[in-house]
């Protein structure tokens, strides 16, 4: 079967999905990222995509360091396989205030998700 890989690389883990044609999710498993083990984490990503066959791959991620690094491992290892890094740059007004919070203490992820349940519910702001 032909499958599009979507990848989430987050600061805690990564999730990887496998959708059909049809785009139904068919197989998932997450991993730890590992950002200041590399060779460990490349390894245990390597592992994972050896669950399922893909045709395409869609990578979203808040942990730039990682980038060039999936960069060279999907060249070196699928060459033939059409790669697209998702990236959606806002700018727009929080409806809370995080300006007590340093960068390592509240993730981009978090952000997002604050972002996405104002979107969908405005009305319980």
């Amino acid at each position: 079967s032909s499958f599009v890989l979507c990848i989430d690389i987050g600061n805690s883990y990564t999730k990887l999905g496998w959708f059909n044609a049809e785009g139904v999710l068919t197989h998932q498993t997450a991993l730890p990222t590992l950002k200041t083990a590399i060779a460990s984490y490349v390894a245990l990503f390597q592992a994972a995509l050896e669950e399922c066959s893909f045709f395409q791959i869609a990578i979203s991620t808040v942990v730039p360091a990682l980038k060039p690094v999936l960069v060279e491992l999907f060249q070196n290892q699928f060459p033939t396989v059409p790669v697209f890094w998702l990236a959606h740059p806002v700018t727009c007004t929080l409806p809370v205030d995080i300006s007590s919070y340093t960068s390592g203490e509240l993730g981009t992820d978090r952000i997002a998700n604050l972002l996405g349940a104002c979107d969908h519910a405005p009305e319980q702001q």
